[in-house]
């Protein structure tokens, strides 16, 4: 009897001091079936195939688009906010078509339905920030998973207003691209 009640103890003490589960502000880390997510990171040739033209600065410019593949959801970023270590990143240069250097302005992150009537924007960052480092993580921007999730046919969408216009073109050899999401199956 004692012993059970030692045993008892030990389980109930492990148990409280067990590693909490990986969320993003009490966000769910599995998928609505109950499946947990895994990282997945989408570079330029995830998000678009051919150049951006004429982005303007009075606007957010649409640049890039992920369509949620059947019986997956996504979100972006990934792993737990309160968990640094264990978090996704965000690396964005976005680059002219004559320049090499990173163009300046705001980068939004989104997620739509599949007509685009719907769009919720879930974070947005100064592009001066995200061209740390692709490699090294104390130079990157962080980005734990961020809700809602995006269904079947929806999308991931990137949004970029620049701080000068006659921007004529985004152009895949200049620009990388490498966005943390969260990716689970049905």
């Amino acid at each position: 009897m004692v012993f059970n009640m030692l045993l008892g103890g030990l389980q109930r003490g492990i148990a409280g001091i067990g590693v909490p589960p990986a969320q993003s502000g009490g966000a769910i880390t599995k998928s609505p079936t109950g499946q947990p997510g895994f990282h997945r990171v989408l570079t330029v040739g995830d998000l678009w195939t051919t150049p951006v033209a004429n982005l303007k600065n009075d606007k957010f410019n649409l640049i890039g688009t992920f369509t949620i593949p059947a019986d997956e959801f996504y979100a972006w970023g990934n792993g737990a906010a309160q968990f640094p270590d264990n978090q996704g990143f965000l690396y964005a240069k976005i680059a002219s078509l004559t320049a090499t250097t990173a163009q300046q302005g705001l980068l939004r992150l989104a997620v739509e339905n599949n007509s685009g009537t719907i769009i919720s924007i879930v974070k947005e960052f100064r592009t001066d920030n995200l061209a740390g480092s692709t490699t090294d993580r104390q130079q990157q921007v962080l980005l734990p998973e961020q809700r809602p999730l995006a269904k079947e046919d929806s999308k991931l969408t990137l949004y970029f207003q620049p701080d000068t216009d006659d921007i004529t073109a985004a152009t895949l050899p200049n620009t990388v691209l490498l966005v943390s999401t969260t990716r689970y199956i049905k």
